[in-house]
């Protein structure tokens, strides 16, 4: 590893902020540690006494580390070794601490485990550096608070690293001075292209060397564009629904997303159980509608059908897969080596499935990546297949000198306003291609307005003559374009009759585009002139406790109740008197939430639960319309089950039993109940397995957490390891009654 011109420049600036015993605040957009592991070993080489700088010998104190260790790299540190001196030492004696009181002052760096417990402040440690991009510290309610209140008290000072600003951390980096790693700032480094170049120099060498041209791809798709303005809006509505909006927006994204047919994604996912195929969304939002009543179930009804409708005219033509193939084969007959960069490993799956299924072969110059594999490399051109908006540093970061952003044109405008914004002044091209263009811009007759049940922007849902109920007719997919549901002949969905539908999309694009969530109750964005705002948040139960206190929650909401050492997730409206709930801050929050930390692990978790959720609402509707579950029971033992208790299979069908322990027995009712789905068996026995192993853990620990509060006792170890203020702030509330709100 060679260090350029900016990790020199941040290790000055830092170690002169250390010596005036001032905090300082690094923010690096770029995934990649070199950075933070240069300023380590700076402040280590300048304590160390053994080598005066400057006619300075070094106090000898020690670095402490709050590492993210996901991030994976504290080992480098233990592979940086002497060379020259025996058997190449190593450089840094490093040591793993899980509380402050364990440093004695005998090592270069500590590093914290994770849970670090901060009750001394050792006089040993001449500087702390907090990396901020872990996920322990993003929540206030966690630890955040306890690590503000910790540092103020420090008298050492705090170098604080992290990748994007974000609110909550203000107040941690009120005073503190800082540097900004942007694209500017990398033009003002020298060239440095070199074996062991870091990816800031190669950054840095992009940017200041050779011609830059970047092209925004937008691909137009004439037919789906009021389809989206519909879905959009309603959208908007529904994602502030309890209990919808996982499934909501994950529909949205993937049907505007995805650069390939929605087929071939159901064909990458249909084996694992954190991700879910369109079909799969459509089907567990249609179950989600027995839960619901009145505006908010028709809305519901509304959106699943317009998405299903979406999903079939894209499975037929998919302009955004055609482009892609296209310039694939321009890689190949340019004889070019390019990158198509990709989400995650499903969607680099769902391109190759895609080739295959339509008897073309991936080309010898081309190669797809997922983003978390990207490196910069100035002379390999770079393609974009979607909106990067998960790491959106790549719009100001070019990763070489020639890029490409390809996507559906509802996200061009964003992809170019947010390129041309943060390329302001490195004296890089920007241009735009439009692909598949219509002469001229006709608006498609999908949308429809309101109908029984639905709100009408401009006044009371009217329950007669809709004379622009949408149905739309298709001819038959192409023998090769497998389609999965309902033909595209019986698809009819009434949207909502919005005054100003396109601005009220152009907001939800934003809102998505940008991450942010812009929204007041109800599920209106704050200053929208919607007129007749409708609340569809739909009715509210009210829950009240044993001890007085009571709260509000949806019906088709979830909260964790106890059952023995293990926890169990059910909707509000199963709750019964006496169910014992686990709850944090005063009856508010859902303890379930502090356990599962990270946006990528909550996103496999509720991957997992939807999976699990869709087996469910299969044995609902089968025991709603077909089968008792006496008649049930009887069935599965023909097919070989022994399970023979009605109180399983209701079980099953509140959520009180998260689903069969027997593999056998998800199969039996699948092959009963849905036999056209019987593929859904394995993903839902992997997810029982993941959730079940989740809840046995939260389980214990919360249990044991209460009863050691009940009893004025300390925490038991092992509960030390979860984030957050959870000893203090858990409650164990029991249900007197559940009670309809009027």
């Amino acid at each position: 590893m060679s260090f350029g011109d900016v990790e020199l420049a941040a290790v000055d600036t830092s170690l002169d902020a250390l010596n005036r015993n001032q905090s300082l605040t690094i923010q690096n957009p770029l995934p990649a540690d070199e950075l933070l592991l240069s300023i380590c070993l700076g402040y280590i080489r300048l304590q160390n006494p053994r080598f005066p700088t400057k006619g300075i010998i070094g106090q000898g104190k020690s670095l402490c580390l709050f590492p993210a260790l996901s991030k994976g790299y504290v080992t480098n540190f233990d592979n940086i070794r002497r060379t020259g001196v025996g058997e190449m030492p190593k450089l840094i004696d490093r040591e793993s601490i899980g509380a402050m009181s364990e440093i004695d002052g005998e090592a270069d760096l500590y590093t914290a485990k994770h849970g670090i417990g901060l009750d001394t402040v050792p006089q040993e440690i001449g500087a702390l550096i907090v990396d901020l991009r872990k996920r322990e510290w993003r929540q206030p309610t966690a630890r955040l608070e306890e690590l503000k209140e910790y540092v103020d008290q420090t008298p050492v000072p705090v170098i604080y690293y992290l990748d994007e600003e974000r609110s909550q951390f203000d107040p941690l980096l009120e005073g503190t001075e800082r540097i900004t790693i942007d694209n500017k700032l990398l033009t003002t480094a020298r060239p440095e292209l070199s074996e062991h170049a870091t990816t800031l120099s190669t950054y840095a060498s992009i940017l200041t060397s050779g011609e830059r041209t970047v092209q925004i791809t937008a691909i137009h798709h004439p037919e789906m564009q009021s389809v989206i303005r519909d879905l959009g809006n309603m959208k908007r509505d529904l994602q502030n629904v309890p209990g919808l909006q996982t499934e909501v927006g994950w529909l949205f994204n993937l049907l505007t997303e995805l650069p390939v047919r929605p087929q071939y994604w159901e064909q990458a996912v249909q084996d694992n159980f954190h991700h879910q195929s369109v079909a799969d969304l459509i089907q567990n939002l249609r179950a989600k509608t027995n839960h619901l009543e009145g505006m908010t179930a028709d809305l519901l009804v509304n959106y699943a059908q317009a998405g299903s409708y979406l999903q079939q005219l894209l499975n037929r033509s998919h302009p955004l897969q055609e482009a892609l193939f296209d310039r694939l084969a321009e890689a190949d007959a340019k004889k070019v080596t390019t990158r198509f960069v990709v989400r995650n490993e499903y969607e680099r799956d769902a391109i190759n499935a895609a080739l295959a299924a339509e008897n073309r072969q991936m080309p010898t110059h081309a190669e797809l990546i997922p983003i978390a594999d990207l490196k910069p490399d100035p002379d390999v051109p770079t393609v974009f297949t979607r909106p990067m908006r998960n790491a959106r540093y790549v719009y100001g970061f070019p990763p070489s000198r020639t890029v490409e952003f390809v996507q559906f044109d509802m996200w061009a405008d964003y992809v170019e306003s947010h390129l041309q914004e943060t390329l302001e002044g490195t004296d890089t091209t920007v241009t735009r291609r439009e692909y598949n263009e219509p002469v001229s811009e006709s608006t498609h007759a999908h949308r429809s307005h309101a109908s029984s049940g639905s709100q009408a922007a401009a006044g009371p849902a009217n329950t007669q003559g809709l004379d622009d109920k949408m149905t739309v007719e298709d001819n038959e997919a192409p023998a090769n374009q497998s389609v999965r549901g309902d033909s595209m002949s019986e698809f009819s969905y009434e949207a909502p009759n919005y005054d100003n539908p396109d601005e009220l999309l152009e907001e939800v694009l934003a809102a998505e585009f940008s991450k942010e969530i812009r929204q007041s109750a109800g599920g209106a964005s704050s200053g929208d002139d919607r007129s007749g705002d409708v609340d569809f948040s739909g009715p509210k139960k009210r829950i009240i406790f044993q001890d007085g206190d009571s709260i509000m929650r949806a019906p088709s909401s979830r909260v964790t109740i106890t059952s023995g050492d293990n926890i169990v997730r059910i909707s509000v409206a199963e709750l019964e008197p006496g169910d014992e709930v686990l709850l944090v801050d005063n009856a508010q929050n859902d303890v379930y939430d502090l356990f599962i930390k990270s946006t990528h692990e909550r996103d496999k978790v509720r991957g997992s639960e939807s999976t699990i959720e869709r087996w469910r609402s299969i044995l609902q509707d089968g025991l709603d319309t077909e089968y008792s579950a006496i008649e049930l029971i009887d069935e599965m033992e023909e097919h070989g089950s022994t399970i023979g208790n009605v109180s399983t299979i209701l079980g099953w069908r509140s959520g009180r039993t998260l689903g069969p322990r027997n593999p056998d027995d998800v199969k039996y009712v699948l092959e009963i109940l849905a036999p056209d789905q019987t593929s859904l068996a394995t993903p839902t026995v992997n997810a029982l397995k993941e959730i079940r192993g989740l809840h046995r853990k939260i389980g214990r620990e919360t249990r044991r957490l209460v009863e050691a509060k009940q009893a004025g006792a300390s925490l038991p170890s092992g509960v030390n390891s979860v984030d957050g203020n959870i000893d203090t702030a858990t409650k164990q509330k029991v249900i007197a009654e559940v009670t309809n709100v009027e």
